[in-house]
C-alpha cells in the first residue's frame, strides 16, 4: 500500500514538472507578428477613443460658449427691466 502511494506521487511529481520544448523558428515568428498585430489594433483604438473624447470636449464647449453668448445679453436685459421695478431710495 505504501509503494503504491509513492509510486502514484512519483507520477504526479514528474506530470506536474514536464518542460516543454522551446518554440520552433516558424512559432516565434508567427508569435511575434501576432503580437504586433494586437499591439496595433490596440493602439488604433486607443487613438479612436481619444479622439471620439476630444471631439466630444470641443463640442461641449462650443455649446457652452454659444449659451453664454446667447444667454448674457437676455440676462442683462432682464436686469435693467427688473431694476426699473424698484422705486428709488
Amino acid at each position: 500500500m505504501n509503494c503504491s502511494f509513492i509510486s502514484v506521487s512519483q507520477a504526479i511529481i514528474e506530470a506536474a514538472s514536464y518542460v516543454p520544448p522551446p518554440p520552433s523558428e516558424e512559432q516565434v515568428k508567427r508569435i511575434n507578428k501576432l503580437a504586433a498585430i494586437g499591439e496595433r489594433k490596440w493602439l488604433d483604438n486607443k487613438k479612436a477613443q481619444s479622439q471620439k473624447k476630444a471631439m466630444r470636449r470641443s463640442r461641449d464647449s462650443y455649446d457652452r460658449f454659444q449659451e453664454l453668448e446667447i444667454g448674457m445679453p437676455d440676462f442683462l436685459s432682464n436686469i435693467g427691466t427688473l431694476l426699473s421695478n424698484f422705486p428709488a431710495p
